[in-house]
């Protein structure tokens, strides 16, 4: 029953994705142990790891980027389910659910 699906980009370069995202509403880094998402705007962009999570440059480049870290909860997700999870709870925040 969406009206629109969400826009996933090529893949590129984590600067790169950073550089782009200029232009989205909020941008959240997942990160284990940051708070947990509590709002958002009508849009946003959510960058998911890999498997073993960012790098310490990566998190570097979020922090002088100044992109929000959100957490997910306690459990640590696998990078393939960690975008469902997250897009479920962005949407339950957003009032879409």
């Amino acid at each position: 029953g969406r009206q629109y699906q969400p826009t996933l980009h090529p893949l590129q370069s984590f600067g790169d994705a950073l550089n782009i995202s200029h232009s989205i509403g909020a941008r959240f880094v997942l990160q284990p142990n940051a708070p947990s998402l509590e709002s958002t705007q009508s849009s946003c962009a959510a960058f998911i790891g890999p498997e073993g999570g960012f790098s310490e440059d990566e998190i570097t480049h979020t922090d002088n980027e100044q992109v929000e870290k959100i957490s997910l909860g306690a459990r640590t997700l696998r990078a393939e389910t960690a975008p469902i999870v997250a897009i479920s709870l962005i949407h339950r925040i957003s009032g879409e659910f």
